[in-house]
């Protein structure tokens, strides 16, 4: 049974992290990116925490949809917390998140951007929320 609800889980946060990224990017909102406040993010953030515990990996990779289209290409030692319509600001709340959960990545990608400018960050917030992630 567990093992059934985690699977459902893990193809809706798929369907959602699919469709509404797309929905974002239709309905941009100048002030600001308010996506972890979304259920969609938060349920495939959840699911990032539940396979993430207690786990080593080689590499992991950090962004937006254009790194989490990698999913399938990096392998099992590697691990994507890339999430689409992502920018900085929803990526220091996802690391809030996931960090805590005891989980090692020996090296670490950070591949985010494109969303900060749609969303309206301004260049020194965004190297100031890069600094804080790489902190």
């Amino acid at each position: 049974m567990k093992v059934k609800f985690k699977l459902i889980s893990v193809v809706l946060a798929l369907l959602l992290c699919a469709y509404i990224p797309f929905q974002v990017l239709a309905n941009p909102q100048l002030s600001g990116d308010t996506i972890s406040s979304a259920l969609w993010w938060q349920v495939a953030v959840y699911n990032q925490v539940q396979q993430i515990q207690d786990q080593h990996y080689q590499g992991c990779v950090w962004g937006d949809s254009i790194s989490s289209a990698l999913v399938a290409s990096l392998g099992e030692q590697n691990f994507n917390f890339a999430i689409g319509g992502m920018s900085s600001v929803s990526l220091l709340e996802q690391l809030k998140l996931v960090v805590p959960k005891g989980f090692q990545c020996e090296k670490s990608i950070i591949a985010i951007g494109t969303n900060d400018a749609m969303y309206g960050i301004s260049d020194e917030q965004f190297v100031s929320n890069l600094k804080e992630a790489i902190a």
